[in-house]
């Protein structure tokens, strides 16, 4: 669905409205109380807005470069997966005592 709406030339406006998906998705996920919005927030509004903003990098990219190509889509995919795998900040010190839901209980024992 991006793919041809980039190839129409509207990537101006699927940058936007992917930018304006993600951020609702992320703020309504702080507002989520239930499961099923937690998947509607982070599931359905922050991964179309993240397609809506992922495939117009990757093709801006391999429509820009002539040589090194490949080099060029390595580096801007390689980036996606950088700040996960970043350690946490050690400004505060972990909760070891804190309430989890008995799923997760059983597992931080």
């Amino acid at each position: 669905m991006t793919g041809s709406i980039f190839d129409r030339g509207y990537i101006r406006e699927l940058l936007i409205t992917g930018t304006i998906v993600t951020v609702l998705g992320v703020m309504m996920l702080s507002l989520a109380s239930e499961y099923y919005q937690v998947l509607l927030a982070q599931g359905v509004c922050v991964g179309i807005g993240s397609a809506m903003l992922y495939v117009p990098s990757i093709s801006l990219v391999a429509s820009r470069f002539e040589r090194r190509r490949a080099l060029a889509v390595f580096v801007a995919t390689s980036g996606t997966a950088v700040d996960p795998s970043s350690p946490p900040s050690p400004s505060s010190p972990p909760d070891r005592h804190r309430d989890v839901s008995p799923p997760l209980n059983c597992m931080c024992r």
